[in-house]
């Protein structure tokens, strides 16, 4: 079973995410609230980092994925355009960041101790760019194994930072773990990459103009969750205190980590997604993938966000200090739950090219996140506040995209039969009965127990339908396959 690619790396994810869940207690635990909180601002400072890249790899994929035939000579092309490309980005972030750490009345990044830490964040952001441009190529060619070995690395490593240091001591060690974890995957990247040589070859002008262009909204696009998410973070962690920028940074922790789950399973089909939809010219075909699609990535999210909410309680018993994030996590993850809802067709916006349309939607709703933000901050309301600003935000997100993806499919002519369509009573019943309930009775485990019952009586036919497919899923490898 394990020499089964899609097995393979699913368990291997499914791997990683329980050593990130246990990794992400574990330092809440052991560095406590204060040095957690710096911590966040790291990981923050490195997701903004990690979105220097102007999606040169989301551009490398789509156009990869959207090839019917592409030579050996013109992949190795397109490769040297994409690295010379990140070499050009990381020399920029080099400069931007002597420029910036050059102010140092800069009270924000005081606040949070950065000065030290910060030459190692931008180094393994740096790297980062690199690894995910290898990632992308490996996983084009339905080379797992690599990408499964190099996703292990940082858990392990963190994990055995986290049983040999405390507070301060420890943070340093995990970051270090993050660098000498993005060291090691880069020299086996280049060492096993199906693409050689590419760094040799001077880079065509086209295709770099290309990859930046395409590139940028792609990323845009791809930062529509978590760039939501990024002006959160950023929010809470100027406008409140760090103790609560630690318990904000423990609900997004947790959350990302739950949802790594379904992330995974994404993360492995969507060059295959792309190519796919990129071939159904008829409307009948297309809508019927979109609806399969759509609705399998959102029973298992709703699934998954129910099962979670019944370890809660464990995971604040044994975090006590950490319970106040409990309100702010769960709204996060209501949050992921909405944006999953509008999978399927931002995904066909992409491959119809739309990704500006994307990055548009993306943009206002990260706008109104940081309005209603100053808003509640503003009439002196707690940090949870900005997780309620972020399901807003999401909800106007996920109409916006369905609406506009909608335009393409003509599914639906009337606003009342696709505003159904988008809130189908199946999925989002159960929503609303655990929230009336959680008013109602104080029990958790009993509110999340009748929750999930309602919803498996709702879904059974479609869960039994996943299953199914997800099984067929494992069976077939060529899933992964663009290239050979």
């Amino acid at each position: 079973m394990f020499n089964n690619k899609v097995f393979s790396f699913i368990f291997t994810k499914y791997l990683t995410f329980g050593l990130q869940l246990v990794n992400s207690m574990l330092i809440a635990k052991y560095l406590g609230l204060y040095f957690f909180g710096i911590y966040g601002f790291t990981t923050l400072a490195l997701q903004y980092i990690n979105y220097t890249n102007f999606g040169i790899y989301y551009s490398y994929q789509v156009i990869f994925s959207n090839e019917k035939q592409i030579s050996a000579i013109q992949q190795k092309k397109l490769t040297a355009a994409a690295l010379w490309s990140l070499l050009s980005v990381s020399l920029l972030i080099v400069s931007a960041s002597i420029l910036i750490f050059s102010f140092k009345s800069l009270n924000f990044f005081e606040k949070y101790n950065f000065g030290g830490l910060g030459p190692l964040i931008i180094a393994i952001g740096i790297l980062v760019h690199f690894n995910n441009l290898y990632i992308t190529i490996f996983r084009l060619y339905g080379k797992v194994k690599a990408i499964n070995i190099y996703s292990l690395i940082p858990p392990v490593l963190q994990l055995i930072a986290i049983l040999l240091f405390r507070e301060e001591l420890l943070l340093w060690a995990i970051v270090l773990a993050l660098l000498i974890s993005n060291v090691i995957g880069l020299i086996m990247f280049v060492s096993y990459s199906p693409v050689k040589g590419a760094l040799c070859l001077i880079p065509a002008i086209d295709l770099v103009m290309q990859l930046f262009r395409r590139g940028f909204f792609l990323l845009c696009y791809t930062l529509s969750f978590y760039g939501i998410i990024i002006t959160a973070r950023t929010l809470v962690g100027y406008f409140y205190s760090i103790e609560d920028f630690a318990l904000f940074n423990f609900s997004n922790s947790i959350s990302q980590a739950i949802f790594l789950l379904l992330g995974s399973l994404n993360y492995l089909f969507y060059p295959k997604l792309i190519n796919v939809i990129s071939h159904k010219t008829d409307s009948t075909e297309l809508i019927d993938f979109i609806e399969r699609i759509r609705k399998l990535y959102l029973t298992l999210t709703l699934l998954i966000v129910f099962v979670s909410l019944l370890a809660m309680p464990v995971l604040f018993f044994y975090l006590p200090n950490y319970y106040k994030a409990s309100l702010s996590l769960q709204l996060l993850m209501l949050g992921q739950l909405l944006i999953d809802n509008s999978y399927g067709y931002s995904t066909l916006l992409v491959q119809r090219g739309k990704e500006n349309l994307l990055t548009g939607i993306a943009c206002f709703a990260a706008g109104l996140v940081a309005i209603l933000s100053v808003i509640f901050h503003h009439f002196h309301l707690p940090f949870e506040s900005v997780a309620l600003a972020v399901v807003i935000a999401v909800l106007v997100y996920n109409f916006l995209v369905i609406y506009y993806g909608n335009k393409l499919t003509q599914q639906f002519s009337s606003f009342f039969s696709l505003l159904k369509y988008i809130y189908k009573i199946e999925l989002f019943a159960p929503v609303l009965f655990y929230i009336f309930l959680s008013f109602l009775i104080k029990g958790t485990y009993l509110v999340i127990s009748l929750t999930i019952g309602l919803y498996l009586i709702l879904n059974y036919k479609d869960l039994k339908n996943i299953i199914k497919d997800c099984f067929k899923m494992l069976n077939n490898e060529e899933i992964l396959i663009l290239r050979k």
